[in-house]
C-alpha cells in the first residue's frame, strides 16, 4: 500500500460544505471537521464505510500520472 497524506485523500474524497461540514463523494455523508484538527474524522469515516478508498485513489493517481506523461510533461 503507498503512503498518502490524509490532506490529499480528504480533498479528493470530500467536498467542503458550511459551517465545518464536509461531505463524502461516495455515500453523501456529512461530516463535522473543525479547523485545526486534523483530519481523523473524515479518513475514519473512509476506511469504516469505504475500504476500497485506497485503491480509488490509487488508480485516479496513476490515470493523473499516465495523462501528464502523454502530454509530454513528464518523461
Amino acid at each position: 500500500m503507498s503512503s498518502f497524506h490524509n490532506r490529499d485523500l480528504c480533498r479528493f474524497f470530500f467536498v467542503a460544505a458550511a459551517d465545518h461540514y464536509y461531505t463524502c463523494n461516495y455515500c453523501g455523508t456529512r461530516r463535522k471537521q473543525l479547523p485545526s484538527s486534523g483530519y481523523a474524522n473524515l479518513v475514519s469515516h473512509l476506511k469504516d464505510k469505504h475500504p476500497e478508498y485506497i485503491n480509488d485513489y490509487e488508480s485516479h493517481q496513476s490515470r493523473q500520472a499516465g495523462s501528464l506523461t502523454a502530454h509530454g510533461f513528464v518523461s
